[in-house]
Formats: C-alpha cells, structure tokens, sequence
C-alpha cells in the first residue's frame, strides 16, 4: 500500500505538470496567468507544515516534495523542451524570491531520502 501511495502522488505531479504547460503553451486559461510557480511553494510548505509524524504522513511528505522536483522538471520540458532551464524568482503577491536548480534538487533529496528511510524501516 505504501508504494501506491508514492507511486499515485508521483503520477499525480507529473499528470498535474503535463495539464498546466498544456493550458500555458496553448493560452487556453488566462487565469493561469498568474506565477502558478510561485503559489505551488506555497502550497508545498502547507503540506510540511500540516503533515504530522505519523508514518503514512510522513510517507505522503517525502512523496510530495520528490513529487514537487518531478512537476517543476516535466513543466519545464514540455513547455520549454528544456528539462533545467535558466530560473525566473518566484512572484507571489509583491515578494520576489530568488530561485535555483540548486533549492529544486535539495527537496528532491531530502524527499527521496523520506522515502528510502520509511522504506528501509529507518523512519
């Protein structure tokens, strides 16, 4: 079970990445106008900080951040057929947040080091 739970979320950003480069490179949604990067953050440190030390939520946070690095990348590619191209900063609301690469694959790590600890029975 706890693999589904893994793979599904892992499916669900790569599906959820696909869709919105879709809708951004076609111009079909003006509302995703919006830095959609940036409130994906956002919406990212939610999930920290609501999970609690359980197991399984422990599990579903390591599964989201990994899953985070697997959205930025296929967005990137479809849009840009570029899987690391250069970063713009986040823009949420008036704040500027300078990014990089470098931010993207340390949650990819520490997401997958969750997940490899919860497996090995470590966590």
């Amino acid at each position: 079970m706890d693999y589904l739970v893994v793979f599904l979320i892992l499916l669900w950003w790569t599906v959820r990445a696909v869709i919105e480069a879709f809708h951004w490179r076609h111009d079909y949604n003006p509302i995703m106008k919006i830095d959609y990067h940036g409130w994906r953050l956002v919406e990212s440190a939610a999930v920290v900080i609501i999970t609690g030390i359980t197991s399984v939520w422990i599990l579903i946070l390591g599964s989201w951040l990994l899953g985070y690095f697997i959205y930025e990348v296929t967005m990137h590619y479809v849009l840009e057929h570029e899987m690391f191209p250069e970063r713009k900063p986040y823009k949420i609301g008036s704040l500027s947040i300078k990014r990089s690469w470098m931010l993207d694959t340390i949650i990819a790590a520490i997401g997958s080091a969750i997940i490899i600890l919860h497996f090995t029975g470590l966590l």
